[in-house]
């Protein structure tokens, strides 16, 4: 009788190692979206993005003219920035398929030069312009696929280096 139960226990216990009658799925992964179709308008500015005085303005699918030597992006979006009825800056991002643009462009808005300083935090690197003499604040920074540049009048350092981190972070789920 005992042994009957130790075997009956056993067959119970394999059996519920064996495989699973129903068919289990894997993981569905995630497709990346096409550089072409991302859709950057809506993550350019969100509510409390900007310091206090800036708000958004006009969204263009291309970059300002200051970007006329950068190689030819895949996709493009550029917002402007306004004080009072004012253009005070604004934000470009550049999205390149090809690693040579990407490499080209990042070299232009991520210069090395003495007058740039190196940003820790936004982006894979970051470089903030600050000059003396003037009140237009400047950061540039390349994220997987994107280059991105931002140009504010009138505000401090940190306002500006604030908003690129919180920019950085929703661009890292569309374009890495």
């Amino acid at each position: 009788m005992r042994r009957r139960f130790v075997l009956a226990l056993a067959a119970v216990l394999l059996a519920a190692c064996g495989s699973s009658p129903v068919a289990v799925a894997p993981p569905a992964v995630p497709t990346r979206v096409p550089l072409r179709a991302v859709n950057l308008e809506p993550v350019l500015i969100q509510d409390g993005d900007l310091p206090s005085g800036l708000s958004p303005a006009q969204v263009f699918d291309a970059p300002p003219p200051a970007f006329k030597d950068y190689p030819a992006a895949t996709k493009a979006a550029y917002q402007r920035f306004q004080r009072a009825g004012d253009t005070a800056g604004g934000v470009t991002v550049l999205l390149y398929e090809q690693a040579a643009d990407l490499a080209n462009a990042a070299a232009q808005a991520v210069p090395t030069k003495k007058d740039y300083q190196a940003v820790e935090g936004v982006g894979e690197r970051a470089a903030l312009f600050v000059p003396e003499l003037l009140t237009v604040r400047q950061i540039g920074f390349v994220r997987c696929q994107a280059v991105v540049n931002v140009v504010m009048d009138q505000v401090e350092p940190d306002e500006l280096i604030a908003y690129a981190k919180r920019l950085d972070r929703r661009l890292q789920g569309m374009v890495c």
